[in-house]
């Protein structure tokens, strides 16, 4: 039902991104010749900002990069914190290798694969003592959840090094 949903509203968010760089390129262009005339720029940023809009439509904003700081557990109580652009894939892909059921426990989306690089290893850090092989920890639930809170408070702040 979703996919029939998405696939009416496509072209519609196609036209309107054509519309917009359009619109937008076609502003900039009138504000070069306000500028060579007058010398105000109001124009130019109009017309950038007009195109910029189309980062934003849905589907679009879709396609860019997607990359979750993930939080899978075994039947152990192991933790593997990792990222991965699919993370529901990436635990298959781990099932496949491991004795114990797997669970995704939480994906957090980040902005950017760079942030969400950022976050895991800062995580890999704060919890470096509970490590017990590469990017699994030893983790009570009561750590997992504080590393969840961190990975979120994380998420949007590309500032947090540490």
């Amino acid at each position: 039902m979703v996919w029939i949903v998405r696939l009416l509203v496509l072209p519609l968010v196609l036209v309107t991104a054509a519309f917009l760089l359009v619109a937008g390129f076609v502003v900039g262009m009138a504000g070069v010749f306000v500028r060579l005339a007058v010398g105000h720029c109001g124009l130019l940023s109009t017309g950038a900002e007009l195109m910029r809009t189309v980062e934003r439509l849905p589907f679009l904003a879709g396609a860019r990069d997607r990359t979750y700081v993930y939080f899978i557990q075994d039947g152990r109580g192991a933790t593997k914190v990792g990222i991965s652009h699919d993370p529901p894939h990436r635990m298959t892909s781990l099932q496949t290798g491991h004795p114990e059921q797997l669970v995704l426990t939480r994906a957090i989306r980040q902005r950017t694969e760079s942030e969400a690089r950022a976050v895991e290893r800062a995580l890999h850090v704060r919890f470096a003592a509970h490590r017990l092989n590469g990017e699994w920890f030893d983790l009570s639930p009561q750590r997992v959840r504080l590393a969840i809170r961190l990975a979120r408070r994380r998420r949007w702040s590309s500032t947090n090094q540490e």
